[in-house]
């Protein structure tokens, strides 16, 4: 199987037009709305890929924003979209190169399912998040088959680990210091869904 920076390397300058980006495009709404709701400057967008959500977010609210991603090359393609104030670090979502409590806002988009050690990686969002602090996730699911899908994930091509659905994802984020405050199905392909640190949870 190709891992995701692989994958996301070489497809990072068709991205927009490939089926990958047109499938997460009905997401970015969605989290824009969301974020735009909420208090906080420090935003950071992990898995931010080309920038696409980033951009979107410069333009329609203030805010200091940061990006990480594992793949060189769709970060290039992110420079090419946000302002030079932006700042984006190459990074793996289970090593995230932030002090803690650097954050008042985390996003994760259409990025969850790659990630092959997925409670590591919702510690580090913890651990960046300021108490109190927002999580707005979004990725694909399936409402149907998902189980024969998930066999078949280990001879894809995308790096795809693991597509997840309301009764496995949110009761992780639940035993990782979140509260879990919205979810909202985008279609029946994907959803989101909004946490919050709880005040007393430190992400060690």
């Amino acid at each position: 199987m190709m891992n995701s920076k692989e994958y996301f390397d070489r497809t990072a300058k068709e991205y927009d037009e490939g089926y990958d980006g047109r499938f997460v495009r009905c997401m970015y709404p969605e989290i824009v709305r969301q974020v735009k709701e909420l208090q906080g400057e420090d935003i950071l967008d992990i898995g931010c890929g080309n920038g696409n959500v980033i951009k979107m977010l410069e333009a329609q609210r203030p805010g200091h924003y940061y990006g990480a991603d594992l793949s060189r090359e769709m970060l290039k393609e992110a420079r090419k979209r946000v302002s030079k104030e932006v700042v984006l670090k190459l990074a793996d979502a289970v090593d995230l190169p932030f002090d803690d409590e650097s954050f008042d806002i985390v996003i994760c988009n259409a990025s969850f399912h790659h990630y092959e050690e997925p409670k590591k990686a919702i510690s580090e969002m913890n651990r960046i998040l300021r108490p109190g602090g927002a999580l707005i996730l979004g990725d694909p699911t399936l409402p149907l088959f998902r189980r024969l899908f998930n066999w078949a994930l280990k001879w894809g091509k995308a790096g795809d680990v693991w597509i997840y659905g309301k009764k496995d994802i949110l009761p992780l984020f639940r035993s990782g210091g979140f509260d879990i405050l919205k979810w909202k199905r985008i279609n029946y392909r994907a959803f989101i869904f909004q946490g919050r640190k709880r005040e007393n949870h430190e992400g060690k």
